[in-house]
């Protein structure tokens, strides 16, 4: 998942560094309509429509929670 975060964000025109590693989404995601395009782009990848919870800018203090976090939302959609 956190590589689908990556290409995500790499087709929004940024370059992630280091792709091994976990890292802050904000340092790619500066405003709110950034923000906004992001979550969108998750949904249509994903073919799913996430909660308002994900609607929290500080979700994307880290990469690999943010993943988690999805994976575990497409998880209990599932049941």
């Amino acid at each position: 998942m956190n590589e689908i975060l990556i290409n995500i964000l790499e087709d929004m025109g940024f370059f992630v560094l280091d792709q091994e590693q976990d890292f802050d989404i904000r340092d790619y995601i500066s405003d709110s309509i950034q923000f906004m395009d992001f979550i969108v782009r998750i949904e249509d990848k994903l073919q799913i429509e996430l909660s308002d919870d994900f609607l929290d800018y500080d979700l994307l203090l880290s990469s690999v929670a943010l993943a988690n976090k999805i994976e575990s939302y497409k998880d209990s959609l599932k049941q």
